[in-house]
């Protein structure tokens, strides 16, 4: 059967061993308690429509659904994917997703490789990573240049953080907003660029 719920909070064993549920519709359900689901053998769909997923108002206690493979759970990324992730489950976005483009000051001296992004798109709330490789013309790396600075700007600028350097590379990340998004990268002589300034 399809369980579909108006409420915002489900509580503690609310639902704990009903073997008959299959499907599960929430709408405006922002808490899922202990045991909520725990049990029911039969659920392999789990819908969560509640899209501020990222709120200290949002709460998925960790056995609040099934402990079992075979499980989809669609969501609005954060808590949600980071649920299904924990318990094994397959995570599907209901965000469509956003346009991504990325750009250099001047592209022979750097290769970009973004990750989280497929066919120039990514889903919102989902972290996508930035891969910069100075180069020189033919493709090699260098280490003559370095990047000045990272920019990612949808509807307004949007916060980047250097998460890896390493020796011919450094990687940067930030989360994806709803919106069309613009990745825009200055590179720089090594000499002109000043430590810490990003």
């Amino acid at each position: 059967g399809v369980a579909k719920s108006e409420t915002s909070e489900i509580g503690s064993n609310a639902f704990g061993k009903c073997t008959a549920l299959t499907d599960l519709v929430f709408y405006n359900v922002s808490v899922f308690s202990s045991g909520a689901f725990d049990g029911c053998s039969k659920v392999t769909n789990i819908r969560i429509n509640y899209k501020d997923t990222t709120s200290d108002d949002f709460r998925i206690s960790e056995t609040a659904f099934p402990s079992k493979t075979g499980v989809t759970i669609k969501g609005y990324g954060g808590k949600v994917k980071d649920y299904a992730i924990k318990r094994g489950y397959t995570y599907s976005s209901l965000f469509p997703p956003s346009p991504v483009s990325s750009s250099l000051n001047n592209s022979k001296y750097a290769k970009i490789e973004l990750t989280g992004v497929k066919n120039n798109a990514a889903y919102p709330n989902d972290t996508v990573k930035i891969k910069v490789t100075p180069t020189i013309d033919d493709g090699k790396s260098t280490s003559d240049y370095a990047v000045k600075d990272v920019e990612v700007t949808a509807d307004e600028k949007i916060a980047v953080k250097l998460v890896e350097t390493a020796a011919k590379y450094q990687v940067f990340s930030f989360v994806m907003p709803e919106s069309v998004t613009s990745i825009y990268v200055t590179m720089a002589k090594k000499s002109s660029v000043v430590a810490g300034t990003l």
